[in-house]
């Protein structure tokens, strides 16, 4: 009973400290869009030249990061676009 003990705690400290100190964002997001990564990048930055509080950083077709307050919170947006086939993306949203 003593050693189960030991090792749950020993995987709950593991799984707080990578949840705290390795684990780059707060929040996930995946979805699938219905284009080609090339189609998903162009919407994305035609969205970010309508609203100009975005800054972002971008790599072509590949993920765009983007930095937007709301209020006085900034939050970090990178997203990442990986092809599945010629007409679908796999977009995934890492929100920090």
């Amino acid at each position: 009973m003593k050693r189960f003990f030991t090792v749950f705690l020993a995987l709950g400290i593991l799984v707080a400290a990578w949840y705290l100190f390795i684990k780059e964002y707060d929040y996930q997001v995946n979805f699938k869009g219905a284009y080609g990564p090339a189609s998903i990048y162009y919407d994305l930055l035609d969205a970010e030249a309508a609203n100009t509080e975005n800054i972002t950083a971008k790599r072509n077709f590949t993920d765009i990061i983007q930095y937007k307050t709301l209020g006085d919170t900034l939050y970090t947006f990178e997203w990442l676009m990986k092809p599945e086939n010629d007409s679908t993306t796999h977009i995934t949203v890492n929100i920090k």
